[in-house]
């Protein structure tokens, strides 16, 4: 570009960033990145977007997690698609409690989020019998305005059914009886056919 006297600007790195994804150009990217740096553009929630799914789609949890805090520290605030990136790598390899980290960092009002992606979480924390954190983070869902929820693919009436809090419909009915909101009234989990 710049032989042709263009001068690029972040957009056009982050559209190259964005080829380097495409064919799994790792190096490339990482060139692209520093050279956004270098030239003294401030990365955005795009270029961090890209290099975070460039490792999500390669399966490495550490190096996304290293790209996850760069962006954080950077003051570019993580949207809903650095969550529903990340939060099922975290689940696929059983890193819970980064993933129930995340979901919490998740709850902010600016990100939408679907229940699939936290149902996935509480699954994992119930599979590994952490009861506490499944019921923790079900009461931050139900307490989320902004929560979406999101088609259950494996049910295609739910993709008709209303928006709204909902999570850990597969939490065993023990854990819903003795979990209790701040006004002491039980907490109940909804069926699709309840809504």
């Amino acid at each position: 570009m710049e032989t042709k006297n263009i001068l690029p600007d972040l957009h056009s790195y982050n559209t190259r960033l964005r080829g380097s994804l495409k064919v799994h150009e790792v190096s490339k990217a990482i060139e692209f990145f520093e050279e956004i740096v270098k030239k003294c553009f401030k990365p955005d929630k795009f270029t961090y977007n890209t290099m975070i799914k460039l490792y999500v789609d390669e399966g490495n949890l550490e190096e996304a997690k290293m790209w996850f805090q760069k962006m954080v520290r950077s003051g570019c605030l993580p949207d809903g698609a650095t969550f529903h990136m990340l939060i099922p790598l975290a689940c696929d390899t059983e890193n819970l409690d980064f993933a129930l980290h995340l979901c919490k960092e998740a709850m902010d009002p600016q990100v939408l989020i679907y229940r699939d992606v936290m149902q996935r979480v509480v699954d994992g924390l119930v599979e590994q019998s952490k009861i506490e954190n499944a019921k923790e983070l079900v009461q931050l869902a139900k307490s989320c305005k902004r929560f979406l929820r999101g088609p259950n693919l494996s049910n295609p009436e739910s993709c008709k059914a209303p928006r709204g809090p909902r999570v850990a419909e597969s939490l065993p009915k023990e854990i819903c009886k003795h979990s209790t909101t701040n006004n002491s009234q039980p907490i109940e989990i909804a069926s699709d056919k309840q809504q």
